[in-house]
Formats: C-alpha cells, sequence, structure tokens
C-alpha cells in the first residue's frame, strides 16, 4: 500500500487507531498530583494534558522525604513536613507512557 494513494477514510481510521494509543482525558487532569516518573523522579503539580504528553506549570520536584507510614501515599495523604526538600522548577512535561504512578494529592 502506499501511503500516497490512501483515501481520506483510510487516513481518519489510520489516524484513530493511532491517537487511540493516547488518552483524550486523564481522571486526574487538572487536579493537583504526584507523579513517580522514571530514574525515581518525583514531581507534583496540577496535571495538565497537551497532546500526548502530562505537563505540570506548577511543577515541584520532590528531592527528599522523611520517612512516614504509606511512603508516597502519606506524603500525598498528609502533605510536606518540615525536613523534606522541594524544588520549585520549570514545567515539566513527560510522554503519557512513561508515568510510573500517579496518584492525587488530597491536602490542602
Amino acid at each position: 500500500m502506499n501511503i500516497d494513494d490512501l483515501t481520506i477514510k483510510q487516513a481518519r481510521e489510520l489516524s484513530a487507531m493511532f491517537c487511540a494509543a493516547h488518552p483524550v482525558h486523564h481522571p486526574l487532569v487538572g487536579k493537583k498530583v504526584l507523579v513517580m516518573l522514571p530514574g525515581r523522579f518525583i514531581y507534583m503539580g496540577t496535571l495538565e494534558l497537551v497532546g500526548g504528553y502530562h505537563v505540570f506549570y506548577d511543577a515541584q520536584n520532590i528531592r527528599y522525604w522523611t520517612d512516614r507510614k504509606n511512603a508516597l501515599g502519606g506524603l500525598a495523604k498528609k502533605g510536606l513536613l518540615e525536613d523534606d526538600k522541594v524544588d520549585d522548577c520549570p514545567p515539566v512535561w513527560f510522554p503519557v507512557a512513561s508515568e510510573i504512578a500517579m496518584m492525587e494529592i488530597k491536602y490542602e
């Protein structure tokens, strides 16, 4: 099959197949979340979806968090402690498929 010979219908079908690999909406979009990425990077911020990427425009990198019950789940539920080390950073973009874990932040 020659790609130049595709009909518009065939091109739309191909597009739909490839776009299905990337969710149109994530249930946590617009919410404050913690995400673990490859390399053990931990970020928190408000989740946005741009194309096939998640973006935190108000990103913070969590370099170190003190020991607490339920590890990262405890951080998401109870919030930061005095000895935690958190840095503001520029927007963080990462492919949708690269997240290892993501959880909603429940503290105020």
